[in-house]
């Protein structure tokens, strides 16, 4: 790697920073080595301050976050790990009560014998346009239930997945799930302009220009009108459909691996097991069961708008529920997040992190409850110095030693001195929680992270209590105790 010249060569945020371009070269290097560096943007932050300490500690150096000529000459000669080459997966033949039916994902190639299981492929549009029995009919709760309207069921839920409007479930069963899921569809064909409810980048289509006339209100029957604007998006390859797993059991088991590769660079891998465990339960895709085929991707949907409490208002896909307010999504989002669950951990990885760096006591957003407890004072990734072996990873002792407090909804405060208390709400049905350890008892700011990993307000609360009670077991399994 081409190096800094001068008094740049020294490198900390303390002193006047190197050239972009050679900060770039420096991350692209730490993650070529392994380390945790989910950005190459030029910028010396905190997440390229730790993957150099990381080095710096297994390379036997001074671990004091300064790139100078010997950690540089260490980083040159440091050997980059094999990558595993990435293989095509099988072709899945999914059946149905009526039989075979075809390939439902677009796969290019056989995999080796015994090779590693892809993880997502997209659906195949030739199968789900193949599909589409319900045209014709009215789709509907309280609908005779036949072998011909189980199959058209199924059929129209199948296709519902693939656009993102039904969470889960391809059973033949037309439930409540199936009929909010059409009133979201007929309510976004209506409304939807494309926008993102956050001001990011909006979706490349607006679902309102499929309607063209034919859906002029919500009813949550499927009629021939609703059937003609969905044959019309899956049509469309500008409309990207969410990916499915020909193995979704294979590729859910490997979840741990991948996060296990990641190293604790970034974020403490206990902590992030226990945000993948409550976001996702360690499924990136659904596991078909008896009766059930669905294996597509995990979908979370917030239905935020209390007058109309069908309308989708958020998605969250995949293992670390890698959250957008625009539906429906992108390309690279489905590639870089959706198709891979590599991609979704480390997107996972990297919100984390940004919530540590910038919503805990600021620049972006500050914790009312770490800034009640500990100030503003510096940050605290772990109480263990970098060169320590319990350095971001002994959490499980961290969290036993903590005392533990009980929430109580309806009386318990967020905080001392906070004006609001606990309540039940949809997402956190709980009247009481015992024994969650006391977060300004841990020894580091990652408890309040994490609570902002989930938004703010009280189901963000809920959500800390959550992740702290789920972080005994599993930082006692992320250190092999």
């Amino acid at each position: 790697m081409a190096h800094a010249q001068g008094a740049q060569r020294v490198l900390k945020r303390t002193v006047p920073p190197m050239r972009g371009e050679d900060v770039k070269k420096l991350q692209h290097r730490l993650r070529e080595l392994g380390f945790s560096v989910t950005s190459e943007d030029g910028v010396f932050g905190p997440e390229l301050d730790q993957a150099v300490r990381e080095f710096q500690a297994a390379a036997g150096l001074e671990t004091d976050g300064v790139v100078g000529p010997g950690t540089y000459a260490a980083i040159d000669k440091a050997e980059t790990p094999t990558e595993e080459p990435t293989v095509e997966p099988a072709v899945s033949k999914p059946t149905t009560e009526t039989g075979s039916r075809a390939p439902l994902v677009e796969v290019s190639g056989e995999p080796p014998s015994g090779a590693e299981p892809a993880f997502g492929n997209q659906p195949a549009r030739d199968t789900l346009l193949g599909a589409m029995a319900y045209v014709g009919m009215a789709i509907r709760a309280g609908m005779e239930k036949t072998d011909e309207s189980r199959a058209a069921v199924r059929d129209l839920q199948r296709a519902l997945r693939a656009v993102g409007y039904l969470r889960s479930g391809i059973d033949g069963a037309f439930g409540t799930g199936t009929e909010n899921a059409i009133r979201a569809f007929q309510y976004d064909l209506l409304h939807n302009d494309g926008r993102d409810e956050h001001g990011g980048d909006g979706a490349p289509v607006r679902m309102m220009d499929y309607n063209r006339g034919r859906v002029t209100e919500v009813t949550g029957v499927t009629d021939e009108g609703l059937a003609a604007c969905l044959r019309d998006i899956l049509e469309d390859p500008a409309f990207v459909l969410l990916p499915l797993s020909d193995d979704a059991r294979a590729a859910n088991s490997q979840i741990r691996d991948r996060v296990a590769q990641m190293g604790a660079a970034a974020v403490p891998i206990p902590f992030l097991l226990a945000i993948l465990q409550q976001e996702s339960n360690f499924m990136h895709f659904r596991q078909p069961e008896s009766g059930n085929e669905d294996a597509f991707i995990v979908v979370g949907c917030d239905h935020n708008d209390r007058e109309v409490p069908y309308h989708i208002t958020s998605r969250g896909y995949g293992a670390g529920q890698y959250t957008l307010f625009h539906h429906p999504p992108r390309k690279e989002e489905v590639e870089g997040y959706m198709l891979d669950v590599r991609g979704n951990v480390e997107r996972a990885v990297s919100h984390l992190r940004e919530k540590f760096d910038a919503f805990v006591k600021g620049p972006r957003d500050t914790s009312d409850d770490r800034i009640k407890e500990f100030g503003k004072g510096p940050l605290r990734l772990c109480k263990y110095e970098a060169r320590d072996s319990r350095y971001m990873k002994d959490c499980a002792a961290c969290l036993n030693d903590a005392r533990t407090v009980s929430i109580v909804s309806g009386e318990t405060p967020y905080f001392d001195g906070s004006p609001n208390v606990f309540q039940s709400t949809q997402y956190h049905k709980h009247d009481r929680l015992d024994g969650v350890p006391q977060r300004s008892a841990v020894g580091c700011d990652w408890p309040y992270a994490v609570r902002r990993y989930n938004g703010s307000g009280v189901n963000s609360f809920w959500y800390q209590a959550e992740v702290l009670l789920k972080m005994k077991p599993a930082a006692r399994a992320a250190v092999g105790r």
